[in-house]
């Protein structure tokens, strides 16, 4: 039988899926403080240039007469020797039109302008102060602009400025920007430290409880798959047999756990509408008449209703309700064929039937393992899925060495192993 890797710890991957939230929320805690600190660095220089605006537009009603120019082109080159970062001040008409500008000597204004035409503060209409951090030949620039208001707060032009920005300028920006996001990442990581005991804890109660959800739901599965066995004596075994074939069959298709879970179900519930069939025709140990067959075949009708009331079993239908169909349509209860049949249903049939041929029935010893492969290669294209009974030939001596002969303590171990891997 085919080895399978031992699931890993589950609370190992919630540590590791917790560890990772952890890091996403200190990346985007240091993103925001990286952002708020910028914003708080343009706000700083918003400030500064509504002061300095302030005292000049604050008596103006407007900016169009030569008298009221003549004061504002002397308080420019004024600002330009005072402050030696300043590289170009305009001053603007409320249609946007320069009116006066001063450049500081050596500042290349043309190709700045042209080298950052898309960050221009005006190339938008605004409401407010804009800033742009722009890197020009190696330097760091603020190029801000906006509205200047009179007493009146009714906007009467525009202001724009570029300034370098010193180093110490910068230093003093990385240096709040580090300090604001080791502050944010700090507190982020103090938070989850303390409350990850807590997320701990409530995960491993949620686990128990699951587990004890799920145990009760696989002894239901294990008590109804015993109730048949125990009613037909000849095949008191076989619900043990084909679930651990039918789940090396899904293991060697490379089914999906959530598929092996409902492969396992349904092969274990496979003829649990057996229950309802009387004895006289259930045990009996000879041939069934036609009208007598016809009650057995009811069998996955009655199956198909005692399961379908719980949620949790109903996945189990594609076996328990399909798994007599064969593949050229001649099978029942709906005379279903080729790709219309469930793919657990298909698979299912041939566990089925390779149980059956290698089991002592009452009417006649178990066959050896190649006279079963005959018998089911007779069935490719027929019975069985010619592909999927390819695939199962293949591991069939495996199975029939390693399982067909096994006690029932040893077969219920196996799949006890089998089921708390898909399932727990």
């Amino acid at each position: 039988m085919p080895e399978y890797k031992l699931r890993k710890n589950i609370l190992a991957h919630f540590f590791a899926r917790t560890a990772i939230v952890i890091v996403l929320v200190v990346l985007l805690a240091s993103i925001f403080f990286y952002y708020f600190e910028l914003h708080n660095f343009k706000q700083d220089i918003s400030v500064d240039f509504r002061v300095n605006t302030a005292d000049l537009f604050r008596q103006r009603n407007h900016l169009s007469t030569e008298t009221d120019i003549q004061p504002i082109e002397l308080y420019l080159k004024n600002r330009i020797q005072v402050d030696r970062d300043i590289q170009k001040l305009t001053v603007y008409d409320e249609s946007l039109k320069p009116l006066c500008s001063e450049v500081r000597p050596g500042f290349p204004a043309s190709r700045f302008l042209e080298a950052n035409r898309d960050k221009f503060p005006f190339s938008r209409p605004v409401q407010d102060i804009v800033v742009e951090i722009v890197k020009f030949q190696g330097k760091t620039y603020l190029w801000f602009g906006g509205p200047v208001r009179n007493i009146s707060d009714n906007i009467i032009g525009y202001a724009e400025a570029i300034k370098e920005v010193d180093p110490a300028t910068i230093a003093n920006f990385r240096h709040r920007r580090l300090l604001s996001i080791a502050a944010g990442v700090f507190f982020v990581l103090l938070l989850a430290v303390s409350l990850f005991p807590l997320f701990v804890r409530a995960y491993r109660e949620l686990r128990e409880n699951e587990k004890l959800l799920l145990a009760s739901n696989l002894a239901t599965i294990k008590y109804l798959g015993d109730a048949i066995a125990l009613r037909d004596s000849d095949t008191s075994l076989h619900n043990f047999r084909v679930t651990l074939y039918a789940i090396a069959m899904g293991e060697e298709l490379k089914l999906s756990p959530k598929e092996m879970r409902t492969l396992i179900k349904g092969a274990f519930l496979h003829d649990v509408g057996k229950i309802g069939i009387k004895d006289n025709i259930l045990l009996k140990s000879g041939t069934l008449t036609e009208k007598e067959f016809d009650v057995m075949k009811t069998h996955v009708e009655l199956g198909k209703e005692i399961v379908s009331k719980d949620p949790w079993f109903r996945d189990a239908l594609d076996v328990i309700h399909y798994h007599h169909e064969k593949f050229d349509g001649q099978g029942y209860p709906n005379g279903m064929q080729k790709d219309e049949i469930p793919l657990n249903a298909r698979i299912f049939a041939i566990v089925d039937v390779f149980d059956a041929l290698t089991s002592d029935r009452p009417y006649r010893s178990a066959y050896r393992l190649e006279k079963a492969q005959e018998v089911m290669k007779e069935g490719a294209g027929t019975h069985f899925d010619p592909e999927l009974l390819d695939v199962f030939l293949k591991i069939s001596p495996e199975l029939y060495r390693d399982i067909a002969h096994l006690d029932k303590d040893v077969l219920e171990r196996l799949l006890k192993e089998k089921v708390e891997y898909y399932f727990l």
